[in-house]
């Protein structure tokens, strides 16, 4: 367990200073010249997490960079804008579509490629999509609380079911070609199904969408003079066509459903109805028990909300729509707006900044500490030179305590805080408490509560041995190993001098490694009293009797001046 504090703490100092002060120079120039800008944006969502996906415009012939962004869905429906993680790093790849189910995010590329991002296990390559179809999808869905996609494909454009079992336990469809138009094929467990779209809901479509949730499906069809048709899928059967009223030359942003598994759908009037390039009037329509209600147009301030096409992405999250859409300066903008009347969308950006894993990053605060830390020795070694070179005036008998007695004393003083700490953290933060005896997950937010309980540590640590030595002027370890605290005169320490001395001791611990290395750097190099440097500011030495045979050699005789 020791070890393992020890191996958190030590691990995140890798390099030296030189190093640290390169690494944060060069993140400092790569965090201004960041100019990473948002061609694309799309919203993916199930029943935990939030994803916003955003991509770059091309540029050399190179391909996008994908950028992600997530936050949990409860947080978002209290306000929480999605942030970056290292545990979804940026990509390479043109995105075709972004969907979720209820364990992980899923990104098909322009290659038909299909890969699968999960908060806690990383990037996947999927089932084969490929296999499946050699046209892209017209529509995707996941299922917000089943392992299950869908997707809206051509059936021209179906390939052959292959014999050969494909990887990452993707199995090849088990149906025949399907007779009609359109098919959707649902990927479930990694093993594919094909199933035949009734021709009648799909005649004379330009526009398509799909919901999915508790393994029921919904596509809407829309872009023609006549309302959106819908159909659902459940139980293997489509249900009878229906339509959504006051749709009339519109198109469905997007859909979903609720908790009672009626529909949702976000409609918009788009000002070409087979290219748009903008929607307005953007409205939803809700399934009820006693038919359907359909909002006023949302407003983004005063004004009607009107969103580009190509750059704008749409969700329904529980009874919000997820909008994310693309700033003519290239960031993110995205908003959670109420299902309701005059709905008016406050959009706010996302941040640019990535956060980025523990270990790979330039450390800046560890880059920090080392600079205080020095900064603490220079001031001591300027301010308190002659104490430095010179011999204390020690009483007869005594001597400066050698620096093994200062470490193992130090940890002695070490077990009552450590024991306290150590509960206190098991009662408070019992994730934090698993992760000293596991590998580090990398988390910055476990590093964040990890520097807050070093500091608790360390604060107990410097309380328990200031009581100690107020008492007696020797702390537990001091009076295990037989050392007391003396002023550099040779009298007794008073009370400021013992405050300050701990007090010192706290501020230099705080700094983590920096302050330990700087701490026997004094006294193992420096000092001719083995003083730390709260010794040195309090003008304090930590003395014991001369052992016997170094007296009988004449080996440190306390009356001998070497000024």
């Amino acid at each position: 367990m020791i070890a393992r504090l020890f191996q958190l703490l030590i691990g995140r100092t890798r390099s030296p200073l030189w190093i640290g002060a390169l690494v944060l120079c060069a993140s400092v120039a790569q965090t201004r010249g960041d100019e990473w800008r948002a061609d694309r944006t799309f919203v993916a969502t199930n029943a935990t997490h939030v994803f916003v996906i955003g991509a770059s415009q091309p540029q050399n012939n190179a391909l996008p960079e994908v950028r992600f962004w997530v936050v949990e869905t409860a947080k978002a429906m209290t306000g929480t804008m999605p942030e970056s993680t290292y545990r979804l790093e940026p990509v390479l790849g043109e995105v075709g579509f972004a969907l979720a189910d209820a364990e992980v995010l899923r990104l098909l590329f322009s290659d038909l490629s299909l890969f699968r991002y999960h908060l806690e296990n990383g990037s996947a390559t999927d089932a084969l999509f490929a296999q499946q179809s050699d046209l892209p999808p017209l529509a995707v869905a996941g299922d917000r609380a089943a392992r299950i996609c869908w997707f809206l494909v051509e059936t021209d454009g179906l390939l052959d079911p292959s014999s050969t079992t494909q990887p990452t336990t993707s199995a090849p469809a088990k149906s025949d070609r399907p007779k009609a138009r359109l098919s959707l094929l649902e990927l479930k467990d990694g093993f594919w199904r094909r199933l035949a779209v009734p021709d009648a809901l799909t005649k004379d479509g330009k526009s398509y969408t799909l919901a999915a949730r508790d393994r029921r499906v919904a596509l809407i069809v829309g872009g023609t003079q006549a309302p959106l048709r819908f159909a659902t899928f459940g139980g293997d059967a489509w249900s009878a066509v229906d339509t959504v009223p006051n749709s009339a030359k519109a198109i469905s942003l997007c859909a979903g459903f609720d908790k009672t598994q009626r529909l949702i759908v976000a409609i918009a009037n788009a000002d070409k109805a087979d290219a748009p390039s903008q929607y307005e009037r953007i409205r939803i329509a809700q399934q009820t028990a006693d038919g359907w209600n359909t909002t006023s147009p949302m407003r983004d301030g005063s004004e009607l909300l009107k969103l580009a096409a190509g750059s704008s992405s749409y969700a329904m999250v529980n009874d919000r729509l997820a909008v994310a859409r693309v700033r003519d300066d290239g960031r993110i903008d995205f908003v959670m707006a109420p299902l309701t009347d005059d709905a008016v969308a406050r959009f706010a950006p996302l941040s640019n900044e990535q956060e980025q894993k523990i270990g790979d990053e330039a450390t800046t605060g560890e880059f920090l500490r080392t600079l205080i830390a020095l900064g603490i020795l220079t001031v001591v070694w300027s301010s308190r030179r002659n104490e430095i070179l010179r011999r204390a005036n020690l009483p007869a008998g005594f001597m400066p305590a050698p620096i093994w007695k200062r470490g193992v004393g130090a940890l002695i003083d070490l077990a009552i805080p450590f024991a306290a700490w150590f509960l206190l953290l098991k009662w408070q933060d019992p994730k934090l408490f698993l992760e000293l005896f596991n590998e580090p997950s990398g988390d910055p937010e476990m590093n964040e509560r990890f520097e807050s309980w070093w500091i608790v540590l360390v604060v107990l640590y410097g309380l328990n041995c200031f009581v100690w030595e107020a008492l007696g002027h020797a702390s537990m370890g001091k009076r295990v190993l037989n050392c007391r605290i003396l002023s550099v005169d040779g009298s007794a320490a008073t009370g400021r001098q013992l405050l300050v001395r701990n007090l010192v001791r706290v501020l230099v611990l705080s700094l983590q490694t920096p302050g330990i290395v700087a701490t026997v750097m004094m006294m193992m190099l420096f000092t001719r009293n083995n003083q730390r440097i709260g010794d040195l500011a309090a003008n304090t030495v930590v003395v014991h009797p001369i052992p016997k045979w170094m007296e009988e050699m004449d080996l440190y005789p306390p009356d001998r001046d070497d000024d």
